[in-house]
């Protein structure tokens, strides 16, 4: 399986937190399965955790282009000092799961500086619609060699034992939209 992302240039360079993009998802025969579709969503006052005004989302859709899956940031206004959060949802717009991506902690641990070479892993909580933690998934550390000289991340997602398919994609894309708006934002933060 292998993906690679298609996007315009102009938003790559002047906007690439709020790009648009898709993402297919090949076999070994070169075969799209499954694309991720993300629209462009500008955020002037973008300020996360604190403060966002625009919901970034992401849509996960099956080979014939029929959406699968959902996922959307929460929308913020002073009430999160650390954690941002995202819904997982089914193709009806039923919630999933909710990822918990904090700045802090997670269920596993501490979250600060992390992933680099003093803390490997950067964990994030995924909770059931009760609330209740059913996984957590990992950005993991790919190394000095391999984190300084590449952009590339490594994540390790854990799928509850008894999800579906369906369930499984829309996991897929809240990670997908955590790893665009999370994850790149930090990195992003770290090298200026």
């Amino acid at each position: 399986m292998s993906a690679k992302e298609q996007s315009g240039c102009a938003q790559r360079i002047c906007c690439p937190q709020f790009r648009a993009f898709t993402l297919p998802f090949t076999d070994a025969t070169d075969r799209s399965f499954m694309t991720v579709e993300r629209p462009f969503k500008c955020d002037i006052c973008y300020g996360p955790p604190c403060f966002t005004c625009t919901q970034q989302e992401l849509a996960v859709k099956d080979m014939q282009g029929m959406t699968i899956a959902t996922a959307r940031e929460r929308k913020y206004c002073c009430t999160s000092c650390c954690t941002r959060s995202f819904d997982a949802m089914d193709a009806t717009g039923k919630l999933v799961y909710t990822v918990h991506a904090s700045e802090c902690s997670s269920s596993r641990g501490s979250n600060c500086c992390a992933p680099t070479c003093f803390n490997s892993t950067y964990d994030v909580d995924v909770n059931d619609p009760s609330g209740q933690l059913v996984s957590t998934t990992s950005w993991v550390f790919p190394g000095c060699n391999c984190g300084g000289l590449t952009e590339a991340t490594n994540a390790v997602i854990r799928f509850p034992k008894m999800a579906t398919p369906q369930q499984r994609a829309a996991l897929l894309g809240a990670m997908m939209l955590v790893e665009y708006a999370v994850i790149e934002f930090r990195s992003r933060k770290n090298n200026q």
